[in-house]
């Protein structure tokens, strides 16, 4: 067997090997986008020319267009009555007032966000009246426990007079 007749033989048919998947491909390739151009515009033919830029955009905007049925199904979102319109203008006076009341509300809501206001301090008599009230109300509440004074009186004399037992 001589070397070099081998070495050309497998070059030459792993050339003719490469070109035959090479073809395949591109037929593969051509086939499925045929077969998605007809799946697109529903057209059964088979066509043999690839489709021109008119056709792509032809395809392109019969997917985007809304269909009848969607038009009908769609309702119509009413707009209110004093909302503007591109032909109303805002006077200077109106767009002046609108930020001043943007920077109002930008005030009052972001910067107590950012930051809180301080709880006051409370002043020492208020601080003492508030105390006194405090103890009354756990005053009463201890009087609301205790037992009343005719159930202690029992209670009592009862560990007075143990009797003949004690």
């Amino acid at each position: 067997m001589d070397t070099s007749t081998l070495v050309g033989e497998v070059l030459e048919s792993g050339g003719t090997a490469i070109k035959q998947t090479g073809k395949a491909a591109s037929n593969a390739i051509s086939d499925t986008a045929k077969a998605a151009v007809s799946q697109i515009t529903g057209s059964q033919g088979d066509n043999s020319a690839p489709p021109s830029d008119i056709d792509a955009k032809d395809i392109v905007n019969s997917l985007y267009e809304k269909s009848q049925s969607q038009n009908t199904n769609l309702q119509q979102v009413p707009k209110p009555a004093n909302a503007p319109t591109g032909s109303q203008k805002k006077t200077p006076d109106e767009l002046a007032n609108l930020e001043l009341v943007r920077k109002e509300l930008h005030a009052a809501y972001y910067q107590s966000l950012t930051n809180p206001p301080k709880p006051q301090e409370e002043r020492p008599a208020e601080k003492v009246e508030r105390e006194e009230k405090q103890d009354l109300v756990d005053l009463q509440q201890k009087q609301m426990e205790k037992p009343p004074p005719l159930v202690q009186r029992a209670a009592q004399r009862v560990e007075k007079f143990p009797g003949a037992s004690g």
